[in-house]
């Protein structure tokens, strides 16, 4: 399932809960960095947060939640639990 197709569907299960709350919640689902960057573009109200402030989410996003650093999470783990 897509980002966007995650997202809307939240969101129309959740109609009280906020763009940003939506875009984290559908993020549990493992997506790409560009994945994450568009989404939070396209789907995240551009009224709630200022322009710099926004990127520094984006980053926190992908830095939290995007597959790349979810493999990199497992990798320090993994080696972590051989010393």
């Amino acid at each position: 399932m897509e980002l966007n197709d995650t997202f809307k569907e939240i969101e129309s299960k959740q109609p009280l809960w906020s763009t940003y709350i939506c875009f984290v919640t559908a993020l549990k689902k493992k997506f790409t960095k560009k994945e994450i960057r568009k989404g939070f573009k396209d789907l995240v109200d551009p009224e709630d947060y200022d322009k710099c402030e926004r990127k520094d989410i984006v980053n926190d996003l992908i830095n939290q939640y995007s597959r790349e650093a979810l493999k990199e999470d497992k990798k320090t783990l993994s080696n972590e639990n051989k010393d």
